[in-house]
């Protein structure tokens, strides 16, 4: 297995990611007795939530190849911005 720099903990992101995408589905739970404009706003910002630990995991899974020594400088901003493009988050 490639990295391990970090101790995979890269992988505990993805765990979180998942953890709110399973809560989302269940947000009236949460939010009780508030308006459809406070729902939106929550669900808004729990996506956005998601999308950035998403870009967030994306980079620490690509440093922790490259200073692993697994991905040279080329590969590693290849691979990088081929896995943001892949999530829709290429900037």
């Amino acid at each position: 297995m490639s990295g391990g720099l970090f101790e995979y903990k890269q992988y505990a992101i993805e765990d979180m990611i998942d953890s709110i995408e399973r809560e989302i589905k269940h947000i009236d739970e949460y939010i009780q007795k508030e308006s459809t404009d406070v729902r939106e706003s929550v669900l808004e910002k729990l996506n956005l939530t998601i999308e950035k630990l998403k870009e967030a995991q994306i980079y620490a899974h690509r440093v922790d190849w490259f200073l692993s020594g697994d991905d040279s400088p080329s590969s590693f901003l290849t691979r990088l911005n081929e896995d943001l493009e892949k999530h829709n988050l290429k900037r």
